[in-house]
């Protein structure tokens, strides 16, 4: 390990993956507002294509057994296109959300992505407990939110807030740590 740099942990790089995902939310959100409708579609085609093209990069999925564990450079591989893929996806909702918005018109604007004040409040807390914490499963990031909530807070209602009342959660999942990160970011923004 002589000339390769110290490994960091765990906790510092979902520190990094958090604040540069935070960041493309932010430059989408600028990107979108200065667009014309027909470059709003013209960016979510591209946008399309190029989380195709950063699809077939990222391992297929299968039991480490079957495949080889992955050499140092092939998980930093992995990982930058995990997150390459992950901004795309943060992207494409904020430009699809723009599109919705401008086709629905001002009086649909509120009713678009109304997120309750207590989703808004545990999101807040999850997306720092996803950066901050070890937590290594949604059900420990949801423990954590339920500790640091104000109140005698159940985890189960922790999760009814973040899942089933977070407009931004896709219902059909299985709750997956992509998926609440993602919710979670755009529900606390």
């Amino acid at each position: 390990m002589g000339e390769h740099a110290p490994p960091r942990s765990l906790q510092q790089l979902r520190a990094e993956w958090r604040e540069r995902l935070q960041t493309a939310r932010d430059r989408a959100a600028a990107q979108v507002d200065d667009m014309g409708l027909a470059d709003l579609r013209a960016l979510r085609a591209t946008i399309g294509e190029e989380m195709e093209r950063v699809e077939e990069r990222l391992p297929d999925p299968g039991p480490v057994e079957t495949k080889g564990p992955m050499t140092a450079e092939q998980q930093a591989e992995h990982v930058q296109a995990a997150l390459q893929y992950h901004a795309l996806q943060v992207r494409k909702q904020l430009v699809a959300h723009e599109l919705r918005r401008r086709a629905l018109g001002p009086a649909a604007v509120e009713q678009e992505i109304e997120v309750p004040p207590t989703t808004r409040h545990y999101a807040t807390l999850a997306w720092d407990v996803m950066g901050e914490t070890d937590a290594e499963t949604t059900a420990d990031v949801y423990r954590e939110v339920a500790r640091r909530a104000e109140g005698d807070v159940h985890l189960t209602t922790v999760e009814m807030w973040l899942r089933e009342k977070n407009p931004h959660h896709p219902e059909e999942t299985d709750g997956r740590w992509t998926e609440l990160r993602r919710a979670v970011l755009l529900a606390s923004a």
